[in-house]
């Protein structure tokens, strides 16, 4: 019987749907959401106990392009570089200590966007559970694109809705979270100095020859 689920994700990877997706499916199940394993005792909970999920995403587009928009930061060096070290510190460094651990379910965002069914399909497999399409018809509707910008209309980008989803304001971007929009975002230059950045994760993550790791801009 699961008694809890560490949902371990990067920042900006869709974490927060994935999670509420999660509270939804278990509802009797404590669904524990975190960007950063940080004390001892999570690292030991993480290696000992229940499931994870982890969700990922390409970095450029996730505390990258994203981040900068979300808190409306200026396109320099230095808001860049910040950008990239609070990816590092919200998960990413750390993503790679549950990479090979048994008991994870992997999520890459690009193969999930706009795909509940996968995410669903992923659940049933994982947990050997079965998941009704009435469930999944409900699920689709609640945390639609759409349902989430209804949801936060007008909220600070620091305000959440409540303590279990953590939706808040600007949650949804004006790309509405597209892969690849970090193509129309940053300069070419910018682009391969940040492939070179983020170098090791690409190649890890499979990212590397990847459609979406193309410096061609949309």
């Amino acid at each position: 019987m699961i008694r809890s689920i560490i949902q371990f994700s990067p920042v900006r990877s869709g974490s927060t749907v994935v999670a509420s997706l999660l509270r939804r499916i278990f509802p009797r199940v404590t669904v524990r959401k975190i960007h950063k394993m940080g004390t001892i005792s999570r690292k030991l909970h993480l290696f000992l106990n229940g499931p994870v999920v982890s969700t990922y995403r390409y970095p450029l587009d996730a505390a990258v392009a994203s981040e900068l928009k979300y808190r409306n930061m200026k396109l320099s060096p230095l808001a860049i570089e910040k950008a990239c070290q609070h990816l590092e510190r919200k998960g990413l460094l750390e993503l790679n200590i549950v990479l090979n651990r048994k008991n994870i379910l992997l999520l890459k965002y690009e193969e999930y966007y706009g795909d509940f069914d996968f995410l669903f399909d992923s659940f049933e497999d994982f947990f050997s559970i079965d998941i009704d399409e009435n469930v999944r018809t409900q699920l689709k509707d609640d945390f639609s694109i759409e349902s989430v910008e209804r949801l936060t209309k007008g909220m600070k980008a620091r305000q959440y809705t409540d303590e279990k989803t953590h939706f808040h304001g600007r949650h949804i971007s004006d790309t509405k979270g597209m892969p690849g929009a970090y193509k129309s975002f940053f300069t070419e230059e910018q682009i391969e100095w940040l492939r070179y950045r983020f170098s090791s994760f690409i190649q890890d993550f499979g990212y590397l020859g990847d459609e979406i790791d193309n410096t061609t801009k949309l």
